[in-house]
């Protein structure tokens, strides 16, 4: 072969190595924005706390967003958006908010969680 044409292949594929790093590195940067920009940075499942509660509802009656509700807290801006409706009131602060309620929501989640489990009739079919 051409020496010449041999070092255009080898540039030509040097330069489509770098073109793929970086597209992967604009990717990675992307995803890192993209979370950080929702709320919080991805972490393990876990409940939310009465202590959690208690901290979004002091954060909420201020005004915060829910998106930097969820950064300080440490969860993401849907668990926020999915805790609100279970702490609401039924009362408006006087700008229109709806009032969130630490132990309203402690109080349903934990009717929820009692509500789990087996259901009567499931509990009547093991005793056949």
């Amino acid at each position: 072969m051409d020496p010449a044409l041999c070092n255009g292949f080898f540039e030509k594929n040097q330069l489509l190595k770098i073109l793929v790093l970086n597209a992967k590195e604009v990717l990675h940067l992307f995803r890192i924005i993209f979370y950080r920009k929702r709320g919080a940075e991805v972490r393990e499942y876990r409940y939310l706390t009465h202590d959690d509660r208690l901290l979004i509802e002091k954060l909420y009656a201020h005004g915060i967003t829910p998106s930097s509700i969820a950064g300080v807290v440490g969860v993401s801006l849907a668990t926020i958006y999915r805790e609100l409706p279970r702490g609401y009131t039924g009362k408006r602060y006087p700008g229109g908010r709806k009032v969130y309620s630490a132990e309203k929501a402690q109080q349903t989640t934990n009717q929820n969680i009692k509500r789990r489990g087996r259901t009567p009739a499931d509990r009547k079919d093991a005793t056949k």
